[in-house]
């Protein structure tokens, strides 16, 4: 195994130890061997997420076996409060403060039920925690690695690693859902205006009036 692999592996180790939620994907078993040529063997094993990926609901892959899937509103805002609920116990409720460092929709797992939880945590940094009680990081940013379009631009120009940028991340996570929400909030305009309709009808073969839909 390569180096940086091997550093990622003890890396992911080393916070899975030392975490348990219920929006933090759960380990079952870690592996480290060599294989039958002799070579480094590692292995995390993990629950199995019978729902895949926020990514796989996002943007399914053109050679997908899997017909098109689009999670509803209270899907979305469900899986928004689960990742937050993650981060504030990674933040906040653990002996040492831990930042992901690499929070993005396809390390957003999804159970039967359309619970989330993180997971991946190969790139995880554990902060010292200051007098006043937040986490801060000594390394700054050459050492922080992540994916382009989710790490914190911060961290491009020499910050350090902190919560207050991973929660930045989250926000941008749940801008990846606002179109599927927009089109959701057109649905049911589409559902309003249908049952105005219908209302409006009714209320000539009653004979009264109502301002209930007035504005539709």
């Amino acid at each position: 195994m390569e180096t940086g692999a091997s550093k990622s592996f003890m890396a992911e180790c080393e916070v899975l130890r030392k975490v348990r939620h219920r929006n933090l994907l759960k380990v079952l078993t870690v592996c480290s061997s060599v294989d039958f040529e002799g070579n480094d063997f590692k292995a995390l094993v993990f629950e199995f997420m019978q729902n895949g990926s926020v990514e796989d609901w996002l943007h399914p892959r053109s050679d997908s076996v899997l017909p098109p899937r689009h999670l509803n509103l209270w899907q979305i805002l469900n899986i928004a409060i689960d990742v937050a609920s993650a981060l504030d116990y990674l933040h906040s409720h653990c002996e040492t403060p831990i930042v992901h460092c690499d929070l993005k929709s396809s390390n957003i797992l999804l159970d039967d039920d359309m619970a989330a939880s993180v997971g991946d945590f190969g790139l995880a940094k554990f902060l010292r925690k200051t007098a006043s009680g937040s986490g801060t990081n000594e390394s700054n940013s050459i050492a922080v690695r992540g994916t382009i379009g989710y790490i914190p631009p911060e961290y491009g120009m020499g910050a350090q690693v902190s919560m207050q940028a991973e929660s930045v991340v989250e926000r941008m996570e749940i801008k990846d859902v606002l179109p599927q929400m927009h089109a959701i909030k057109k649905k049911f305009a589409r559902m309003a205006k249908s049952i105005a309709r219908e209302f409006r009808y009714k209320e000539k073969i009653w004979g009264r009036k109502s301002s209930l839909f007035s504005g539709f």
